[in-house]
């Protein structure tokens, strides 16, 4: 019994392994078939998108930290890259990653009070809070910011503005912040979040210290989220505090994750590549493709309410359950 357990665990294992690669194949190789510029732009806004979900997942659905601040650490990271270039001359190779040092500066200076709540609806409204009032302090600062009116002419990270440049430049940052997530989560420090998760006051017995992890965990989603928005800056070239630090963007990250399913590897990325593509094939559609997006959310939600991958794997977790029943009774 225990051997065809095994056996399908490893099968199920090495099923995700060929369909990751796959699927990091054909993202190679997709610049050499689509000839359209416009195309690769959307796959590039995609794995954008699926970078923050998924470093905002990490939080969220592993560690039960439900941060609804998250967009101002990617506005950060975006704001502080441009404005090191634009004022200083920096490259942007090196303001990228000083962006990124700055979001998780500020993200610890964030998560080192709030995230020592206990309660979770002060922590949504504690980070909630700040993503507001980061956005403002932007968007009223306009000797530096221009406020409103935005930053323009952002210096590019390739000076010709090679789009399939950008392309394989997000492949990679999309790869190795994908796997950095799976290692934390596959690590013990990834156990101390699921802990936590289930139950605060048993993982306290344990010996695990809450606060600590919290903030661990919460600065490395920034400084992916602030990485991800310097690149942002830098490819789209234009800059406004709606834009990069808007609660939109923060309602996107949520919706993705839950269509994808969210507290798992796959399920951001897929709900990120859904929903752009999606809302990009209905844009003729001006703002009604919103009731599209809108009638999405709550169709997840009701029937689907583990996400779409999330639902795949309780189907699949529900087989195997009777197929060892099955088995029981045989034996």
């Amino acid at each position: 019994m225990k051997i065809l357990m095994k056996d399908i665990l490893e099968r199920r294992s090495r099923i995700a392994g060929i369909s990751s690669l796959v699927f990091f194949l054909a993202l190679l190789i997709l610049p050499f078939l689509l000839t359209n510029a416009y195309y690769l732009h959307v796959l590039i806004l995609c794995m954008i998108y699926a970078c923050i979900t998924s470093a905002w997942n990490m939080i969220a659905g592993y560690a039960g930290v439900f941060s609804f601040g998250f967009q101002a650490l990617f506005g950060i990271g975006a704001y502080v890259s441009a404005l090191l270039s634009m004022r200083l001359g920096i490259s942007p190779w090196i303001s990228m990653w000083a962006g990124a040092i700055a979001a998780m500066a500020i993200g610890a200076v964030v998560a080192i009070p709030s995230l020592k709540l206990k309660l979770l609806p002060y922590i949504c409204i504690a980070t909630m809070c700040m993503g507001e009032i980061i956005r403002l302090a932007v968007a009223n600062f306009t000797t530096l910011t221009r406020g409103e009116m935005g930053l323009t002419n952002i210096p590019k990270l390739f000076a010709d503005g090679n789009r399939t440049a950008y392309y394989y430049l997000a492949v990679v940052m999309f790869v190795l912040i994908l796997a950095v997530v799976v290692k934390i989560v596959n690590s013990p420090m990834g156990m101390s979040m699921q802990a936590m998760k289930d139950s605060q006051e048993a993982s306290e017995s344990l010996g695990i210290n809450i606060s600590r992890t919290k903030i661990r965990i919460y600065m490395i989603g920034a400084f992916m989220a602030g990485l991800v928005g310097a690149f942002y800056a830098h490819y789209i070239c234009i800059l406004t505090p709606t834009s990069a630090l808007g609660s939109s963007l923060m309602t996107s990250y949520v919706a993705m994750s839950l269509i994808g399913g969210i507290g798992t590897i796959v399920g951001p990325v897929l709900g990120s590549f859904v929903i752009t593509i999606a809302l990009e094939v209905l844009r003729a559609l001006a703002d009604y493709r919103m009731i599209f997006y809108a009638l999405l959310i709550i169709v997840t939600i009701i029937f689907l309410r583990a996400g779409i991958w999330g639902s795949v794997k309780q189907i699949f977790i529900s087989k195997a359950e009777r197929f060892r029943n099955r088995s029981k009774e045989q034996g």
